[in-house]
């Protein structure tokens, strides 16, 4: 099974995320948070579920997504994928993932 991890980038996205929710709602902000968790966790059993990202064209960088929100995984090796960003749609990427 594939292991994953989330990159700093990754888990400071999701919490400003979920604080900007939870100034609405605490409830919103818990379910966004765990249902971020429950679809990156579909990645351990099909890593290649994910469109490859437009922005980079490279096939190891795909993205899912959670409602309006792209989740960006770059697949290291057959074990491993690395969570990038979690952010959304209307965001652009280039300028958040610099590695790329």
């Amino acid at each position: 099974m594939v292991e994953i991890k989330f990159t700093d980038r990754a888990l400071k996205d999701i919490s400003e995320t979920a604080e900007y929710i939870s100034l609405n709602s605490h409830q919103f902000a818990r379910k966004f948070t765990s249902s971020i968790i429950e679809k990156v966790q579909m990645l351990q059993s099909f890593p290649k579920i994910g469109r490859v990202v437009d922005e980079f064209g490279i096939e190891e960088i795909r993205e899912i997504f959670y409602q309006q929100y792209r989740i960006v995984y770059h697949i290291i090796s057959d074990d491993e994928i690395h969570i990038l960003t979690v952010q959304h749609s209307s965001r652009n990427l280039r300028g958040t993932i610099s590695k790329f």
